[in-house]
């Protein structure tokens, strides 16, 4: 178990919303923390301002903004979060910035003190390789409008940009902080928090072929228990960190889950969850970073449209066809049903694709009838 030993600095709350001189601050260093305080085994109320970095994302639909994801603060200006944490999940679009803003030191989710930092956004840079189809590249930097004050609740996490690998990886345990649902299937009113060891690939991979065969990448893994003790709705966009020497370097950014059995939108806590694995985008983080003009971002979707879900990443593990997975809503685009008219009904006969405005290709024999003869009133 790894048990992080730290300097004991509890100051008063008001001094906790205070700034912090420069030569104070060092990234993954918690100003508040316990000495020698033990990680709880199963997710538990998060000691406040444990971790300083972690900010909620919200959304703005309907004329109001709700809660939908986790984010890392990491410097004065930029968060980062999961890719479909920025993006509109009922059309992939990106989000336009006036839709989204961000939370910084808070502990209660929708209750603000004088220590909560609430910042718009003023770029958002989601990886140019990220679909909505694929779960690869899920990452992406929120820029925020203006820089962040730092104080003992607000304070950046550090970020591995070396190119050298970490031999020891994958024997890690790390801490996941976030707001999403518990036990009770419901979002937590506090910030949480659980340990989670880090797995390799092959155990992953054998513990739900199905799931992370056709998921983990290079640039993800797997962490978790299978007892119960996960990342779950709502945690999307997190960060993993892990303990180095005197400090706590962000390694992972939650991506997504399985689902429970017979279930088509709750987490399965119960098996391992993806990670987007963060040294492995260091180049495109550090080209981010270090741009200073201005960078053309893809257009939103419109001014009133709807947005899906909020921050759900989820992957059925059951298979609902001969050798296959469900699909996602919107997924494939192209993919239409050819209907057959009978009387006043009408009956489904083929699949078809989409490859123009005007027409759809298909099997020969979805459009003929049992003599052979073209079929008549058929519908697409």
């Amino acid at each position: 178990m790894l048990i992080a030993i730290a300097a004991l600095l509890v100051l008063s709350g008001s001094h906790a919303c205070e700034p912090l001189a420069k030569a104070q601050v060092r990234c993954g260093v918690p100003k508040l923390v316990l000495d020698g305080a033990a990680i709880p085994s199963r997710p538990s109320e998060a000691i406040r301002g444990e971790f300083p970095w972690h900010a909620a994302l919200y959304h703005e639909n309907g004329g109001s903004f709700r809660y939908c994801c986790g984010g890392s603060l990491i410097s004065e200006r930029f968060v980062l979060t999961a890719g479909h944490c920025a993006v509109n999940q009922n059309n992939g679009y990106q989000l336009a910035t006036r839709r989204v803003k961000v939370r910084l030191g808070g502990h209660e989710l929708n209750v603000g003190d004088g220590c909560v930092q609430e910042v718009g956004v003023r770029k958002i840079h989601v990886h140019e390789g990220f679909s909505e189809n694929d779960r690869k590249h899920d990452l992406a930097l929120i820029e925020l409008s203006e820089a962040v004050v730092y104080t003992q609740r607000v304070l950046p996490i550090c970020v591995d940009l070396s190119d050298s690998e970490d031999s020891n990886f994958y024997r890690q345990y790390g801490k996941v902080p976030g707001w999403g649902y518990t036990e009770l299937d419901a979002v937590s009113d506090w910030l949480r928090m659980t340990e989670l060891p880090i797995v390799n690939y092959t155990t992953c991979l054998a513990s739900n072929p199905g799931v992370f065969a056709e998921t983990i990448s290079e640039g993800m893994f797997c962490a978790g228990y299978a007892n119960g003790t996960s990342v779950c709705n709502g945690d999307s966009g997190g960060g993993l960190v892990t303990f180095r020497r005197d400090h706590w370097v962000l390694r992972g950014v939650v991506s997504f889950t399985s689902l429970r059995e017979g279930e088509l939108t709750l987490c399965d806590s119960e098996d391992y969850a993806g990670f987007t694995k963060v040294r492995f985008y260091r180049k495109w983080l550090k080209k981010i970073l270090s741009e200073e003009e201005q960078v053309d971002t893809p257009k939103d979707s419109g001014e009133d449209e709807q947005l899906g879900p909020c921050g759900e990443r989820k992957i059925n593990k059951r298979s609902l066809i001969v050798n296959g997975v469900r699909s996602y809503a919107g997924e494939w685009p192209w993919h239409v049903a050819i209907y057959e008219f009978e009387g006043r009904s009408k009956r489904y006969i083929c699949g078809g694709t989409l490859v123009s405005d005007q027409f759809v290709m298909t099997a020969a024999h979805c459009l003929v009838d049992e003599n052979r003869q073209q079929r008549t009133g058929t519908i697409v």
